[in-house]
This record gives C-alpha cells, sequence and structure tokens, in this order.
C-alpha cells in the first residue's frame, strides 16, 4: 500500500500544526519545515529537518529564497516514473508527497495600515510556488492550505488523501492562489501612482542599467527584436528551452538557464527556473548583504524579466484530455512573474509583447519606478487571472 514518506509542513498560520505533525511522525512520516514552523514543531518535541538542511543551501536575503531549489521542486513535481526518481536522486533529493502550506498574511498587513515597502515584503513567493506545483502533480501529492483539512488528512494515514480527496485539495488550492494574487493586484492598482518606491540612487548595486535580462516566454512575438535591442545595449540574456532557440537561431548571444545556474534540466523541464541563482538574482534587494550573499552562492542581479506562460486556456479550447491540460500547468514562469512583481523596487517584469517597445525605448537604464510598478500591477493581475481559470477548469472535471 502506498504511504505518505515525506511532508513538507511551512506555514503562517500554526493553528493544528504541531497535532499535525504529531501525527504524521507517528507513521513515521520525515518532516522538513521551515523557520517559525520548524521551530514551533522543534518546541514541542516533533523530529523535523530544516529546508536549507536537505537542499544544503543556505537562506539568503533574510529567508526570501529558501524553499525556491531544485530538490524541493523536483521532490514535489516528481511524477510516479522510474526515469524522474534516477534524476532526482542524482540531484541529491527525494520524493515529497504532502506540502501544507498557508501564506504570509497580505490581507492582513494591508489592513492594519502598513506603509507600501512592509505591504511589498508580505507578498509570499515560495508558498504559492510550492502551493501550485503541489496542485498541478495532484496526481501524487496532497497539498493543504486549510487548516480546516487537517482533520482529513490524519484520518487518511498512513497512506494519505486518494486521488479523488488530492483533486480536491488541488482545485482548492488553485482558488487559494488566484484569489491572493487578485488581492495583491487590487491593492497595487490603488497605490500606482501615488505610493511608488522612489527611483533608486545609482550606485554600483544599482549602476543604472540594465545588466541581465531572463528570456522565457511561450509566445515568441517580438521576442528576436526586443533581444536583439538589449544585446546592442550590452545586457546579458538567459533564456530556456524555445526560447534560447528561437534567440540563437537569430544571431543572438544566449546563455541557457542551465548552464547559469549550473543544474541539469531534469524531468523533462519541470524544475529547471526553480533554483537559488535565478530567485537570488531577481528577488536581490538593492543592498550590499544581499549582493554578497548572492554571490556566494554563484549568482548575480537579474534586472528585467519577460515570461509569458503555457497556453493553459488554449490547451483546454483544443480538448486535450486531463493529463495534457495538467502538464500545461505552468509552475516556473508564474514564480518568476510573482518574484519579479515584488520586486519592482529595482525590477522590470513584461508579461505581455505590447510592453516590449517601451522597455527599448527605455534603455539602457530599463523602465522607471513608476512604470515599474504599473509593470507588477499587470503581473499580478496576469497571474490571478491564470490561476482563476486552472481553478475553473478543475471545477468542471468528473471526480475521479
Amino acid at each position: 500500500m502506498a504511504k505518505i514518506t515525506c511532508a513538507l509542513l511551512s506555514v503562517s498560520d500554526k493553528a493544528g500544526l504541531v497535532e499535525l505533525a504529531q501525527a504524521l511522525a507517528q507513521h513515521g512520516v520525515k518532516i522538513l519545515s521551515t523557520g517559525g514552523s520548524a521551530k514551533a514543531l522543534r518546541d514541542a518535541g516533533v523530529p523535523v529537518t530544516d529546508v536549507s538542511e536537505y537542499t544544503g543551501s543556505p537562506e539568503v536575503m533574510d529567508g526570501r529564497v529558501k524553499t525556491l531549489h531544485p530538490r524541493i521542486h523536483g521532490g514535489i513535481l516528481m511524477r510516479p516514473l522510474a526515469a524522474d526518481l534516477k534524476q532526482l536522486e542524482e540531484i541529491g533529493g527525494h520524493p515529497i508527497d504532502l506540502v501544507v502550506v498557508n501564506l504570509y498574511p497580505f490581507e492582513a498587513t494591508v489592513a492594519k495600515g502598513a506603509d507600501y515597502a512592509t505591504c511589498v515584503e508580505n507578498i509570499d513567493i515560495g508558498g504559492p510556488c510550492m502551493v501550485r506545483a503541489s496542485a498541478k502533480n495532484h496526481q501524487r501529492v496532497s497539498i493543504v492550505t486549510d487548516p480546516a483539512d487537517y482533520a482529513a488528512v490524519v484520518a487518511s494515514l498512513p497512506a494519505g488523501p486518494d486521488l479523488a480527496a488530492r483533486t480536491k485539495l488541488a482545485n482548492k488550492a488553485f482558488a487559494h492562489t488566484a484569489g491572493y494574487d487578485a488581492m495583491i493586484d487590487n491593492w497595487l492598482s490603488g497605490q500606482v501612482g501615488s505610493r511608488q518606491y522612489d527611483e533608486l540612487p545609482i550606485t554600483p548595486i544599482t549602476p543604472g542599467k540594465m545588466r541581465c535580462a531572463l528570456l522565457s516566454v511561450s509566445d515568441k512575438a517580438g521576442l528576436v527584436e526586443l533581444a536583439q535591442a538589449l544585446a546592442q545595449h550590452g545586457v546579458k540574456i538567459l533564456s530556456t528551452g524555445g526560447s534560447a532557440k528561437a534567440l540563437r537561431d537569430a544571431g543572438v548571444p544566449v546563455t541557457d538557464v542551465s548552464e547559469y545556474t549550473g543544474s541539469p534540466e531534469v524531468m523533462d523541464g519541470r524544475v529547471k527556473t526553480l533554483h537559488p541563482r535565478i530567485h537570488g538574482g531577481i528577488l536581490m534587494r538593492p543592498l550590499a548583504a544581499d549582493l554578497k550573499q548572492l554571490e556566494e552562492i554563484g549568482g548575480h542581479p537579474i534586472d528585467l524579466v519577460v515570461v509569458n506562460l503555457y497556453p493553459f486556456e488554449a490547451t483546454v479550447a483544443k480538448g486535450a484530455d486531463y493529463a495534457t491540460c495538467v502538464e500545461n500547468i505552468d509552475i516556473g514562469g508564474p514564480c518568476m512573474v510573482r518574484a519579479s512583481a515584488k520586486n519592482h523596487q529595482r525590477v522590470s517584469i513584461v508579461t505581455d509583447p505590447a510592453d516590449y517597445a517601451a522597455v527599448v525605448a527605455s534603455l539602457p537604464a530599463g523602465p522607471d519606478a513608476g512604470a515599474r510598478a504599473k509593470l507588477a500591477n499587470k503581473a499580478f493581475a496576469h497571474t490571478a487571472g491564470y490561476d482563476a481559470i486552472i481553478d475553473n477548469w478543475f471545477s468542471t472535471q468528473p471526480a475521479a
């Protein structure tokens, strides 16, 4: 009989956490955890392994990048295939069967009247990425975002929730992330033009020009022309898969993401951008300490991220089967979009080819603070809409 062997618990709301973990531990489940969750479990005598110990990667930039690692997302996204398990073991990981996450309290932070920077800092990046990855892979993984579901998980042990329950949990998870990003979108819409970050001063950390762009798009319209303009201004270009091939074919200098990260594209590319060097490069604040920590893990700042997502809606419209639709749920793309939008103090995020011309016109400096804030607002609207489409699709599917 299948059983849960490893669970990752990382929650803002600690209600019921210890009791859930105790039940898991009684069934021999290995528990991975982070920060305050790990401390609460240790204080209660529950055996726990810190995520940073499992990944072998330090929690840099005040924990901004702690779970964005191939061993975490490989462990979550691994399909029940021998080849996936072999590749996961080769990068030092193991399967993760249960993920329990609830998100930084963004809405509560806003309600308290916190300032702009504090609200932005309370936008969760790693949590939604784990939620979405687990929900995508509900064929094997259970994702729990609501403490009200803990009792049902405990009752299902040692096997864990069955496929029908996992599917319902996945549907609930995408509704959760869609609602979360819609809240952020609504809040940013009220801020743009009034409480933006000030323009950053030109310093060695923020030199007043773009240094590196990451281009990874499904819709290739205008991609080559954008990249050519960036290259003419000396911008280093990172890219992946079909985007990198299109740029190479056009003679644009490009570095593969896997070359930059030093990590292979395992599991048919499911984990390619989910790496500390990518997300550290995106999430680095304009602080000397952040730059030093980023350089220590082999990374460098990324100033522009251009991403549009796997065409989930188009896949559904073609009448594709359930497995194909699920496979076309983008995980890495939304995570980069959200990380870049959170860090719009420094980073420009472009999700719409209609915005390429304005980016080119802004070179070499790149979009100013006001433009970056508007692009971030557009980005969160994009991810909220994307997950709402997935949530609606799940709701129409027959019970497993």
